[in-house]
């Protein structure tokens, strides 16, 4: 899973190039969920992907100007479940 905090105003921008960029690297986008810190605050967004964002994408994902931070989080299920 991949974590973003961004500028709330930026926000159109981040998700767009982000999608595109995702997109480029044939990563479907399952699930975003987006939240602030406080009103009018910093957003941050929780992406859901359908399969491992591998090293290039991050690289390429974190060219992303207004992108504040990035973190990836894989799920994936354990041994034996």
């Amino acid at each position: 899973r991949l974590a973003r905090s961004l500028a709330d105003q930026s926000f159109g921008t981040v998700r767009h190039q982000l999608g595109y960029k995702l997109g480029q690297a044939d990563v479907n986008i399952a699930s975003m969920q987006v939240a602030r810190d406080q009103p009018r605050g910093r957003a941050m967004m929780f992406l859901a992907v359908d399969g491992p964002v591998d090293a290039r994408t991050m690289r390429r994902l974190r060219e992303v100007e207004e992108l504040r931070g990035l973190h990836y989080v894989h799920l994936g299920r354990g041994e034996g479940g």
